[in-house]
């Protein structure tokens, strides 16, 4: 089961503090009504959006972790997932999809979903979000393994400057198969 999230108190309030002088070089008045209480709550919502860094992908997976003798591939598609772009720090969505074929060893399909989670709720480049998200590590040592990862191009896109409204990416990799 996944733990519940817990925002720290200290860093939602050392994030507010930016966010409130980001409000003022904004030309905001960080006390107006509607205002108030945003720098808090975006302190809150950078920690959730961000907690990846707190968590261990390889816990993940050993937590259920059994021998098995299947050498078949296993296959978890449509894995959503919701990240923010290194660069503006605005988001990026999509589906992941991951195939390994076992080696002696399964994990649990819904901890392959944490684990793509886990990476997602770090920041990255849309480009090159396969290289950093090693879903099989050392504990798991599998055959063979492939992430597919299409998603909707960053926000930033419509947002911020190319106005590419339904612009889709996918990354590939694979690794192994003796």
């Amino acid at each position: 089961m996944t733990p519940p999230f817990i925002p720290s108190e200290d860093t939602t309030q050392a994030i507010a503090q930016h966010i409130e002088q980001l409000l003022i070089h904004m030309g905001e008045d960080p006390t107006r009504e509607g205002l108030v209480r945003t720098p808090h709550r975006v302190g809150e919502a950078m920690q959730f959006l961000t907690q990846g860094y707190q968590q261990d992908p390889e816990a993940i997976l050993r937590s259920a972790l059994f021998e098995e003798d299947y050498r078949q591939m296993v296959v978890v598609k449509d894995i959503p997932f919701y990240s923010l772009c290194e660069h503006h720090l605005l988001p990026f969505f999509g589906k992941a999809h991951i195939a390994y074929i076992p080696n002696g060893k399964i994990t649990g399909l819904s901890k392959i979903a944490r684990v793509v989670d886990v990476f997602a709720r770090r920041l990255q480049v849309q480009e090159d979000r396969n290289r950093r998200a090693r879903i099989y590590p050392r504990s798991v040592r599998p055959q063979g393994a492939f992430r597919r990862v299409p998603c909707l191009c960053h926000r930033d896109s419509p947002v911020y400057r190319r106005r590419l409204t339904q612009a889709r990416s996918t990354t590939r990799r694979g690794r192994g198969c003796r």
